[in-house]
């Protein structure tokens, strides 16, 4: 028996923690409930979306010279735009680096430990993209 407590890698898998990390990734996904398998996939989906949009209105705010900063003179105000974007564009950017690496740690980890925290760091993430998602919607 593991010294690791259970966690939520039971109601993740059909397969208990223990066995999980002896599968193969091909039999790890098999192994996934559909409800987990669907998290993941609108977790990716949910980071396409922010991703494009964070780049788009950062597109849009970098701009050199348009129409709307052409009669506006507070150009600390346009900078302040300028650097919100790219700050918000590389915390989203290395938080999907971590998404992306939670996965392959959940597929190809062979330690217990390293499987509960990716287990818990997807469904946590996949969370924070779709919040982050819908506010770019309102």
């Amino acid at each position: 028996m593991s010294d690791h407590p259970k966690t939520e890698l039971g109601t993740s898998s059909t397969a208990p923690p223990d066995k999980f990390v002896k599968l193969k990734p091909a039999s790890r996904i098999r192994s996934l409930r559909i409800w987990f398998m669907i998290l993941v996939i609108i977790g990716i989906l949910a980071i396409i979306f922010v991703i494009t949009k964070t780049l788009v209105k950062a597109e849009s705010s970098i701009s050199i010279i348009s129409l709307a900063y052409a009669q506006n003179t507070d150009f600390q105000e346009i900078e302040a735009k300028n650097i919100q974007y790219i700050v918000m564009g590389g915390v989203f950017s290395v938080l999907c680096i971590v998404y992306l690496a939670a996965i392959f740690r959940l597929l190809f980890s062979k330690n217990i430990g390293n499987v509960l925290i990716a287990t818990d760091l997807v469904k946590t993430l996949t969370g924070f993209f779709v919040g982050v998602g819908t506010g770019f919607l309102g």
